[in-house]
């Protein structure tokens, strides 16, 4: 995707979630990021040359805490 920050943020925001690892490449653009929420790892990354993004519209997702 491009501009994985933005997702990263918001879901920090909405879900209170973690980053738990990051990769960047030598551009700032992410590589490789961990983000915890809750039980759960999510990975995301900046789209690159050889791996373009793709478009969404929007996330839905239903979120239950395990506590």
């Amino acid at each position: 995707m491009d501009d994985a920050q933005v997702l990263v943020d918001s879901l920090t925001a909405i879900f209170d979630a973690t980053t738990q690892k990051c990769f960047k490449h030598e551009n700032g653009k992410i590589a490789h990021l961990e983000l915890k929420i809750d039980d759960t790892i999510v990975m995301i990354s900046d789209s690159t040359e050889a791996y373009e993004g793709r478009e969404f519209q929007e996330v839905k997702a239903t979120f239950t805490p395990t506590n």
